[in-house]
Order: C-alpha cells, then sequence, then structure tokens
C-alpha cells in the first residue's frame, strides 16, 4: 500500500471519529438527541437526509427584515411598451466593477450585432425585467420559511384567504418552533410576505403574479418546499 492510500485509510475513521464523539451520548435517543445537541450550540440541524450546517435562528430572523431587490413591485399590472416605443441608447460612463463594465460591454455588442434598432430598448427592458424577478427569487428563497410557502401554496390553490385561515400557517410554525417565534410575531412573519408575495385586500389575503412566479421558480430549480420555521 503507497503513502497516499495508507493517509486515505486512516483519516477517514478518525476523521468520523471525531465528529461523532461528542454526540455519543445522544446517539441512543435517535435524531431528536442528535438535533438538540446542535441545537444546544446555536447550530440547527436540518433533518435526517443531511446532517447540514445552516445560519444562526436570529440570522434566519433578521434576513426576512431585508429589502427585496425589486422593492418596488407594481400594485398592479403596468401598461405594455408601446410597440413603436424607439428610446435611443446612451452608454453611461463606466462603472466602478469591472465585472459590470465587461458585461455591458458583451451585451451591448449583442444587441447591436443582433437585435434591429427599433427593438433595442424594448429588448432590453425585457431582459432588466426578467433579470429582477430573478434576483427577487432567489432574494425571497433564502430567507423564507416553511410556514411562509405552506401559506403561499394555500393561497395560490384557494385564490384568497382570510387572517384567520393565514393565522393558521403562523400558529402551526408557533407551535413547533416556540422559542423561535417568541420572538417572531404574527406581524413579522406577515410583513415579509406583503413585501411582493402575498397582497391585502380588505379582510382577505391574495398571492400576487409575483408570488405564482416564486413558487414556479421553486418547482422549475427543483428546490426544496420544506424549510425550517
Amino acid at each position: 500500500m503507497d503513502i497516499t492510500a495508507l493517509l486515505v485509510a486512516t483519516v477517514w475513521p478518525v476523521a468520523l471519529l471525531a465528529f461523532f464523539w461528542p454526540v455519543r451520548s445522544r446517539l441512543a435517543t435517535g435524531w431528536d438527541g442528535i438535533a438538540s445537541f446542535f441545537k444546544d450550540r446555536n447550530i440547527k440541524a436540518t433533518g435526517p437526509a443531511g446532517l447540514g450546517l445552516e445560519t444562526t435562528t436570529k440570522a434566519a430572523l433578521d434576513a426576512q427584515k431585508d429589502d427585496p431587490p425589486l422593492s418596488n413591485f407594481p400594485a398592479a399590472a403596468a401598461e405594455p411598451v408601446p410597440n413603436n416605443s424607439v428610446v435611443p441608447i446612451a452608454i453611461m460612463p463606466p462603472s466602478e466593477s469591472a465585472s459590470v463594465n465587461e458585461i455591458e460591454g458583451a451585451v451591448l455588442q449583442n444587441l447591436l450585432a443582433t437585435v434591429d434598432p427599433s427593438a433595442q430598448f424594448a429588448t432590453l427592458l425585457r431582459d432588466l425585467a426578467t433579470t429582477r424577478v430573478r434576483a427577487s427569487n432567489e432574494f425571497f428563497y433564502n430567507r423564507i420559511f416553511g410556514s411562509q410557502i405552506a401559506a403561499l401554496k394555500a393561497l395560490n390553490l384557494a385564490g384568497y384567504l382570510g387572517t384567520a385561515d393565514l393565522e393558521t400557517f403562523y400558529a402551526s410554525a408557533r407551535e413547533r418552533w416556540p422559542d423561535v417565534y417568541a420572538a417572531f410575531p404574527y406581524s413579522a412573519w406577515l410583513d415579509f410576505l406583503l413585501q411582493g408575495l402575498v397582497r391585502e385586500n380588505a379582510d382577505r389575503f391574495e398571492i400576487t403574479n409575483h408570488g405564482r412566479a416564486f413558487l414556479s421558480y421553486i418547482i422549475e430549480q427543483r428546490l426544496t418546499e420544506v424549510k425550517a420555521f
């Protein structure tokens, strides 16, 4: 056996022993025991399918207060751009980011070479809107809780829900994670959804077009809907 093979054969057992030794007393109690070990150390265990290390609970709660990239979601559908709109393309001064400058140059080169001048502005507008929606989807997915995804899916199926019905999703999560939700009231849970995924209409709540796009994004990207909280 050469030295490389010997090291590989030796390191793995030692690494596994070092990982499981601190939780040896919890193994007998199953997954709940292991999960409590990580919880005591402010580390979340994501589930028996994969022992992933996530952000701390406080960071997850604070992240829900961030403003999404597209913080000015329109309240109603905007008027489409007229087909005969032609806006001259003005080149801005170079950005401080070399990466931005490179992308701008590539976009401009491709635009001038492949798009008719009368359609250049409309093409840029569509690409910008598509990019901003994708950025918002990524923003929401990185911060959304499992209970909020469940509420969105219910709204998508039902069309709308009353306050009492929507609160059941929050109450269920609060019952499952009482320590987390002790510092996270229903108003904060709802405010995150109201940043663009859900709208309030009188005494009921409705999913927005952006909320539906977000649910489609989860499916298209094959992301899990089973998230903590």
